[in-house]
């Protein structure tokens, strides 16, 4: 069974759903709807790894971290958007900061 449902009928493939596409073919952050079922065990354990994340060269990464944030570690996410936030450079990013603390995030 796919987790993000990318195999809709037998021998047919929704390659935009299929994970080795969103993964490494796909030029852009995840699918917010897809985001839940690939990578993400929820484990707290794993949030500060996501927070190292905020300080990557790359704003995919920081916006993928500033979402995996608000799964795991919702708090420490509104600790962080005083200083992190408002100070991102990158508009993509800044929009992951608002969708985050605003509370959109699917759980």
């Amino acid at each position: 069974m796919c987790p993000t449902q990318a195999i809709v009928a037998p021998y047919r493939l929704d390659a935009r759903r299929c994970i080795a596409y969103l993964t490494i073919e796909h030029a852009g952050p995840i699918p917010e709807e897809l985001r839940p079922a690939i990578g993400n065990s929820g484990d707290p354990a794993l949030a500060a790894d996501a927070e190292r994340s905020l300080e990557d060269e790359a704003p995919l990464v920081r916006g993928a971290a500033v979402w995996a944030l608000s799964r795991l570690a919702p708090a420490r996410l509104h600790e962080l958007a005083a200083q992190r936030g408002k100070a991102e450079p990158d508009a993509s990013v800044r929009a992951e900061w608002a969708a985050a603390l605003a509370g959109e995030r699917g759980r």
